[in-house]
């Protein structure tokens, strides 16, 4: 019993500590106040023999059960689902009804112990049903280890029941005396304070995780930033063939000068998610910096990606976004290129890319252009070899005044 006070303690300890750090964490209360409120219920069944049965086994078991109880509410918040606190207090208040109210129960242990088995095994699967669930939507590593935490727990406590009936307990003042007893409470403790560890590890996972998302967000848009798109994109390249498409907005600067630049963050973040809600899972997705977007395709080619693009494209330019009392509009100009094996170098690929963008703008905007055209074109300028007539179109490119774009 000790054993498990100390582990069931440290939990608290723990998990106080971390809600001190963050406050805004309600599953962090919730377990520390959980972990507390069943460590005195532990220390209430630990003092039995000198105190009133009533206060050390029924009030002290009752605190057990709400304490794990909450325990699970931790789990159903930290997940977003809902919290039934009622759920919390209706198995303990079942535990006091039969140990107050039953003799069957209060002066038989056998009985005593079957019935707080169940009580408990069916907080442990609650609990596991939770984990599981929660392991579905974000896929934490600290998940697995309470998983096999909290499934040992529960078999242990099941594999109490036989014990129970083959080799049953007898009590001398208010103290269970068995040759099972001891080992199965100290396997219990192990199980408790492997609990309270991958509670705290859990936590540790989700806000490392919001960390990092946070470093590859762009602010204001929610896609991708520059840094976490060239990673992810190039490690993707290295894999996979595909079609890598610049996005830029047209006349960008004229949105921000008419409607100011909470107008043009407005547009930004539309435009953002008006693509994004057309995207395949395995499509990258990020924005490079000011109004301009890129967006890796992979497994397609030149025609498919066009098409692609050009539904999007056309979204976009149906797209009206209320602004006080006017509306605004916009249209985007896409550049392709088609990135036919894997392996390929990314900043090349973005070069052909952009070339296409300034071909697309230079032929009116507001329209998709591969850059198989651009090479196309290329081949009509005499005198000039590939590599120099794209780097000629990028030079343009770059000195293109910003109102034209």
């Amino acid at each position: 019993m000790l054993c498990q006070l100390v582990g069931w303690t440290l939990g608290a300890v723990l998990m106080a500590v971390s809600w001190l750090s963050d406050r805004k964490s309600t599953e962090l209360a919730v377990w520390s106040v959980g972990f507390c409120i069943v460590s005195f219920g532990i220390v209430l069944q630990a003092i039995r023999g000198q105190i009133p049965e009533n206060l050390g086994i029924g009030i002290g078991g009752a605190l057990v059960l709400f304490g794990s109880g909450l325990v699970w509410i931790g789990f159903r918040i930290f997940d977003g689902f809902s919290r039934p606190y009622w759920s919390a207090l209706a198995i303990p208040a079942l535990w006091l009804v039969c140990y107050l109210g039953m003799d069957f129960f209060s002066a038989h242990p056998n009985h005593r112990i079957i019935l707080y088995t169940t009580l408990t095994t069916i907080q442990v699967y609650v609990s596991i049903e939770s984990l599981w669930r929660g392991w579905l939507r974000d896929r934490l590593p600290a998940r697995i280890v309470l998983l096999v935490m909290l499934i040992s727990y529960g078999a242990v406590m099941v594999f109490r029941v036989p014990l129970v009936v083959f080799w049953p307990v007898t009590e001398i003042n208010g103290v269970s005396q068995t040759a099972w007893f001891g080992l199965v409470t100290f396997i219990l403790y192990v199980n408790s304070l492997g609990i309270g560890i991958g509670i705290f590890a859990l936590n540790s996972n989700r806000s490392l995780m919001q960390y990092k998302h946070a470093s590859e967000v762009d602010m204001l848009t929610g896609v991708l930033n520059r840094r976490a798109f060239y990673e992810r994109t190039q490690a993707l390249m290295s894999q996979k063939s595909g079609v890598l498409a610049l996005m830029d907005i047209d006349y960008f600067k004229r949105i921000n000068d008419f409607h100011g630049h909470a107008g043009g963050d407005l547009a930004l973040t539309t435009f953002a998610e008006t693509v994004s809600r057309q995207l395949e899972p395995d499509m990258i997705f990020g924005r490079l910096g000011g109004e301009e977007f890129a967006l890796f395709i992979p497994g397609s080619q030149g025609s498919d990606a066009l098409a692609f693009c050009e539904v999007l494209r056309q979204s976009i330019a149906t797209e009206l976004i209320r602004w006080n009392d006017d509306y605004i509009s916009m249209t985007i100009s896409i550049g392709l290129c088609d990135v036919a094996k894997p392996g390929a170098d990314l900043d090349a690929v973005l070069a052909r890319a952009d070339a296409a963008l300034y071909l697309a703008k230079d032929q009116g905007r507001d329209r998709c252009v591969l850059s198989s055209m651009v090479d196309a074109l290329l081949q009509r300028v005499p005198g000039q070899s590939g590599a120099t007539g794209l780097a000629m179109l990028n030079a343009m490119a770059t000195a293109m005044p910003e109102p034209s774009r």
